[in-house]
């Protein structure tokens, strides 16, 4: 892990938690200000920077995110996440940043198919795409996700090989616990947020929550 974890400089210690380029992976329930944190993160990031916001969260405030250096993509189906894909590919530095909130919504739909395998071949191409495009480039991906069952994130079966490190973020009451795991889930270290703090921390640098 780069550099020590300090809970009285949070979003310090995760930048420079995430500051190695790879694969990492943002996961807790709603509310848990995984997406709040990540854009966070992205605003202070020192190179370029781009989100990418799935489903739901393609309906952010584009013209916000534009005006803190963000370059913004909204995507409402699994074929425009491929293409998205591909777009950044051509698109991204070395050392940028992406964060890539709402992993796995436009995957689900999918379960429609009669194959239950379409699922993780679907999953598996998305993540080994970003996977190339931080090992090709050199830059931190941030997948935004879902927490499943037993703790573990939406589709972990998926993005075990690919992810350098977890942080599982857990509301407790006025506190968000940030728990930081490595690549097989084993805790290696926590981080504790004050959600007022977090909100005040956006407000100063022009985000809002708004999802």
């Amino acid at each position: 892990m780069s550099g020590a974890l300090s809970n009285s400089d949070p979003f310090r210690s995760l930048l420079r938690t995430v500051s190695r380029p790879g694969v990492y992976v943002f996961y807790g329930r709603p509310g848990s200000f995984k997406t709040l944190s990540g854009l966070v993160l992205a605003s202070m990031w020192r190179s370029g920077a781009f989100y990418v916001g799935l489903g739901k969260h393609a309906f952010y405030d584009s013209g916000r995110l534009s005006r803190l250096g963000l370059k913004f993509y909204g995507v409402l189906s699994f074929r425009e996440e491929l293409e998205t894909l591909l777009e950044l590919g051509i698109l991204v530095n070395e050392r940028d940043l992406i964060v890539y909130d709402g992993f796995g919504s436009l995957i689900f739909p999918l379960y429609a198919y009669p194959r239950g395998h379409v699922i993780y071949s679907a999953g598996t191409l998305v993540v080994s795409l970003l996977s190339k495009l931080s090992i090709d480039k050199r830059t931190t991906v941030i997948i935004v996700s879902g927490e499943g069952a037993e703790g573990r994130p939406l589709l972990f079966s998926v993005l075990r090989a690919y992810v350098r490190r977890y942080f599982w973020f857990v509301r407790e009451g006025k506190l968000v616990r940030i728990i930081v795991k490595d690549a097989e889930l084993s805790q290696v270290g926590t981080l504790r947020l004050d959600a007022g703090e977090v909100l005040e921390e956006a407000q100063s640098r022009g985000i809002t929550k708004g999802l």
